[in-house]
C-alpha cells in the first residue's frame, strides 16, 4: 500500500475518532432518588449532591433536585440527564418554608430556609437511594 493511501486512511480514522469523541454525552451517571422529610412530614426542599474534590481530577458537576409534594426527589445532572456521578458527595439540603401562595408576608417567609444541613453520601450503582429524615 502506498504511503499516500496509508496517510488517507489514518486521517480518516482520526476524523472518525474526533467526531465520535464530540458526541460524548458526558460522564456515566447513577440514577439517584429518595425522600426528604422534616419532623416526620414530607418536606419542600432543595437538594444538591456535589462530587468530592479529588486532586488532579477536580470535583465535577453537581446534581440537584427539588422535592415533590410527597417529599420525593430525583437528581438531575442537566436539563435532560438524570443522576449523579459515582463516588463520594457532599450533600446539601435546604428545607424551605411551606407557605401557601399568597400566604407569605415577606420574601423571607416565602423563600427562606427552615433548616439547612450538610451531609456526605457515596453514590454507586448498588447504592443510589437516599432518604433524609431530618429533625429540628
Amino acid at each position: 500500500m502506498s504511503g499516500r493511501k496509508v496517510l488517507c486512511r489514518v486521517t480518516a480514522c482520526a476524523a472518525m475518532l474526533t467526531v465520535a469523541g464530540c458526541s460524548n454525552e458526558g460522564p456515566v451517571l447513577v440514577d439517584v432518588r429518595g425522600t426528604v422529610t422534616f419532623n416526620g412530614q414530607p418536606a419542600p426542599a432543595e437538594i444538591m449532591f456535589e462530587p468530592e474534590y479529588t486532586p488532579g481530577k477536580g470535583g465535577g458537576r453537581a446534581s440537584t433536585a427539588r422535592t415533590a409534594a410527597d417529599g420525593s426527589y430525583r437528581l438531575a445532572f442537566t436539563a435532560d440527564r438524570y443522576g449523579a456521578v459515582p463516588g463520594k458527595h457532599r450533600v446539601l439540603i435546604r428545607v424551605l418554608n411551606s407557605t401557601k401562595p399568597g400566604a407569605a408576608k415577606t420574601f423571607e417567609e416565602a423563600s427562606g430556609a427552615v433548616k439547612s444541613c450538610e451531609l456526605e453520601r457515596t453514590v454507586s450503582a448498588g447504592h443510589s437511594t437516599f432518604h433524609f429524615p431530618l429533625r429540628w
